[in-house]
Order: C-alpha cells, then structure tokens, then sequence
C-alpha cells in the first residue's frame, strides 16, 4: 500500500491492481458504460484524507484530475 498526494492536496492510500481490477479494465461493456474505471478507483482506494471508507460517493465529489492521477499512480505501482 502507498501514500500518495493527489493535486488538490488530498492524501490517499492505494494498494496495487488485482488481476480482477485488470479483467474490469478490459471489459468492454464497463469501458462504454463508462463504470470500468469507478469500479477499479473503488476496489484499489483504501483510504482518502485519513477516511477508512472509500464510497462511490467519495469517487463523485474528487476532480478529473485526482482520478487521473490515481489511475496513472496504481499502473504505475501495479
């Protein structure tokens, strides 16, 4: 698990990518929908701003940037 700063300042702890978050990256039905990446960001998310729980409703309030930047952060330590 790694600490990681995201541009708006929040701090969040992330554990690496499973082979199960790999196949919902791949699924092409969860990519159109547009749900592939909400469900990885979910399942790889331990913890934001000290938080234990990652919600879906936690998913909706960070920015586009922060969620590109812990997608860019768990392929990178995955």
């Amino acid at each position: 698990m790694e600490t990681i700063t995201l541009p708006s300042g929040r701090e969040a702890d992330i554990k690496a990518i499973s082979a199960k978050e790999d196949l919902i990256l791949r699924d092409q039905k969860l990519l159109r929908k547009g749900k592939a990446i909400d469900q990885v960001l979910e399942a790889c998310v331990v913890c934001l701003d000290g938080k234990e729980e990652f919600t879906s409703e936690n998913l909706l309030d960070m920015s586009s940037l922060d969620r590109s930047v812990l997608m860019l952060e768990l392929r990178k330590i995955s």
